[in-house]
């Protein structure tokens, strides 16, 4: 059998009645590069002489055996077993169309789709009495809104949340394998209603997904399914377990604000349901679910405290000062336990849907006031929503992205995906390419094809500096952004740094950043990212902010005003390494009007292979030649005394830094020499050596300045090897 292009997934447990009409749909299908991977979860009736028939007939089908485990366990294990490009999931009672397979598999591989979503119908089985409960039903599956192109996931989550068209389940969705096994992701075991977690992290870890608003899936409503059975401990369990690990998701993850509202609404219906199911059981049940499942004991005394102060029972507290003192008391509790768990991140998002539950109106106002002296959250203009919508003008487009490329086969693709999600759609996208010896270009040149916006700016080999001084040449937007081409970005990023720019009419918009931490694909957002923190939160000139002007000086946290740079004169410098700093420096010391953003907007990644941090030992002297320019020309311009501090303890800053990563020892003895010979002095070093604040920064690096001044190369810490 060839390599298949789907996997299609069909868990299967006393399937009997309904397994072949299911498998015939597949085996209909239009399409027919599939695998059919069919997993027995230890059914008792005749299931599996009735996969193995199939089977037998079809070498395309392929028939798994285990105990009994679970829907959760089944899918995870289908997926070890799928051998396709991409995996649908298919339960067993239910349909396809015919034409399901040729249409998503066509759409998701031309647009390189991480996930496809689509609709679906809902058909009554024979002799289930549909009643008013279940007309809701009916439509459960269709969007409501048509939503053409691609999204990021992100996007996609907020699009239909907002729409009301988001749906968990995980059968509506064509997902590229690689892609989960890339994040991970998989179904949490042992528990029902598991597509509410592992839809969610799917949908927000994806980079490029779509929606094909065709009824492609058939879903048979019975009477004996978990929808319709009635709800015991294990449901409510299954909830409480959902809510728990949506809301740790949700903090751990830091997922973006406009996200959150979507996120909260999920979590609010979780608890809803555990709250209805908790109020049906019984005594005896309740007590066995708090016995059996320990982890649900406090979320369920709280929910026990506001049922009977919502029903008036013997437990009600006479005043509403009562009533917030029982709750709290509770919540302090299960704050405390899941602290001790290790998810107290958790706790601020059950807080705040019990406070709704209780309707504590006070306390949820001091939650809200408390988590914003915390963290704080960009709050776009009225005038963004206009921004993000104007039409893409090639002659007059807002902004314009400048991003170098060179060798960049193996991250373009996310890159490219992250810039046509941004929620601006009149922008211009330069990628220039530096002489890629892969196949950069080409997948450049397709992309432009495909989307207008993107031009692409071939270059003989220089390198990125140059790169991105071609690009402001060619640039026509009233703002410039310089990225990496091998980051991703916040879909924002451009509506919010051009409405906050619009809004204080600035030259210059500074924003954060946080890592992402490749191969293994690690989160972090270090302190000295969050630039935005130390800066003033007012509109401010550079000299007004000298002390804390430097602490980033790479090109991808800040726009331009594109008339200031060029009535400036700012270049990048053409050298191998650190060809931004220079221009970095002289663009924000120059600025008379600088404005912040305080969100992390760009994804830097790092861990990659063959990019330039890792190579800086071709060219030692780069990082002190941009310090070195920066001075002379700051203070050809006049303006050097208010930045000579600042920028000396910088400079001083990044030497030690370059010596302790370079690699080969000539680099290093290069850098060192140069430094020891009157270039620490050329960099202000003298000036601030005693100065009793800058040496308090300068902490360890003043030591090992002074060691470069009066230490031989070969007794220096850097000379031994």
């Amino acid at each position: 059998m060839e390599k298949p292009v789907v996997s299609v997934i069909i868990p299967v447990y006393n399937g009997e009645t309904y397994l072949k009409e299911c498998l015939d749909s597949v085996i209909r299908q239009s399409f027919s590069h599939w695998e059919m991977i069919c997993i027995n979860d230890g059914s008792t009736d005749g299931s599996l002489r009735i996969l193995e028939d199939f089977a037998r007939m079809d070498d395309r089908i392929r028939v798994f055996s285990q105990e009994n485990q679970g829907l959760s366990v089944t899918r995870n294990n289908g997926m070890q077993y799928a051998q396709g490009d991409y995996i649908l999931f298919l339960d067993c009672d239910d349909r396809l169309r015919q034409d399901t397979l040729a249409c998503l598999t066509e759409r998701a591989i031309r647009d390189q789709l991480d996930i496809l979503y689509f609709d679906g119908d809902i058909f009554f089985d024979d002799g289930f009495e549909a009643g008013e409960q279940f007309d809701g039903y009916r439509r459960l599956y269709h969007t409501k809104v048509p939503i053409p192109g691609t999204l990021s996931g992100t996007r996609m989550f907020q699009t239909l949340h907002e729409s009301k068209s988001y749906r968990s389940s995980a059968c509506l969705q064509l997902l590229r394998r690689a892609f989960l096994q890339e994040t991970g992701i998989a179904f949490y075991p042992g528990i029902l209603y598991e597509d509410n977690i592992f839809t969610l992290k799917t949908m927000l870890s994806a980079m490029r997904t779509g929606n094909y608003s065709e009824r492609f899936y058939e879903r048979r409503m019975r009477s004996d399914s978990i929808v319709t059975q009635s709800k015991d401990y294990r449901h409510l369990r299954s909830y409480v377990i959902a809510y728990t690990q949506i809301a740790a998701y949700a903090m751990d993850a830091k997922l973006p604000a406009e996200v959150m509202p979507g996120v909260r609404a999920i979590l609010r219906s979780l608890m809803a349901h555990a709250v209805d199911v908790f109020s049906a059981l019984d005594p005896q049940q309740r007590e066995k679910i708090t016995r059996t499942y320990p982890e649900s004991s406090l979320i369920l005394e709280t929910v026990t405290v506001w049922e009977k102060a919502a029903q008036g029972g013997a437990a009600q507290p006479t005043r509403p000062t009562g009533i917030r003192k029982a709750i709290t008391g509770k919540l302090q509790k299960l704050i405390a336990h899941l602290k001790e768990d290790g998810i107290g991140s958790t706790a601020v998002l059950c807080l705040k849907i019990l406070l709704e539950k209780t309707g504590i109106d006070k306390l949820r106002r001091r939650l809200r006031a408390k988590k914003h002296t915390k963290k704080h959250f960009y709050r776009p203009s009225r005038q963004a929503n206009g921004i993000a919508a104007a039409p893409y003008s090639p002659d007059a487009p807002f902004v314009s992205v400048i991003l170098p490329v060179h060798n960049g086969h193996d991250y373009l693709g996310d890159t490219i995906a992250s810039l046509q999600a941004q929620t601006m759609r009149n922008a211009e996208f330069l990628f220039v390419d530096d002489e890629s010896s892969d196949d950069s270009l080409e997948i450049l040149k397709r992309a432009a094809e495909q989307d207008r916006r993107i031009q692409v700016i071939p270059q003989k080999r220089s390198n990125a500096g140059a790169a991105r001084n071609r690009g402001l040449d060619a640039a026509k937007g009233k703002y410039v952004i310089f990225l990496d081409s091998d980051d991703t970005f916040d879909p924002n990023l451009l509506t919010y740094t051009v409405d906050r720019a619009e809004r204080y009419d600035a030259q210059v918009v500074i924003f954060n950043a946080d890592i992402l931490q490749l191969p293994e694909g690690t989160h972090l957002e270090p302190d000295w990212m969050n630039q935005t923190r130390v800066l003033p939160r007012k509109i401010f000139a550079g000299r007004d902010a000298a002390g804390h002007l430097y602490q980033m000086l790479n090109p991808w946290t800040k726009l331009y005003r594109r008339e200031y740079i060029l009535r400036e004169g700012f270049r990048y410098q053409s050298q191998y390494s650190t060809n931004d700093a220079y221009f970095t420096m002289m663009a924000l010391s120059c600025a008379e009007r600088i404005i912040t953003v305080p969100a992390r907007l760009v994804h830097y990644h790092t861990g990659r292979s063959g990019n330039i941090q890792s190579k800086k030992d071709r060219a030692p002297l780069d990082a002190y030649n941009a310090f070195l320019a920066a001075r002379r020309d700051l203070r050809a311009r006049g303006i050097l005394d208010a930045f000579d501090r600042a920028l000396a303890i910088k400079a001083a800053e990044s030497m030690i830094r370059e010596l302790n990563t370079q690699k080969k020892p000539e680099s290093r003895q290069i850098l060192y020499n140069a430094l020891q010979n009157g270039g620490l002095t050329a960099l202000g070093f003298d000036g601030i050596r005693q100065n009793s604040n800058a040496r308090k920064q300068l902490g360890e690096s003043l030591d090992q300045c002074e060691k470069i001044l009066n230490e031989d190369w070969s007794l220096s810490p850097w000379g031994q090897d």
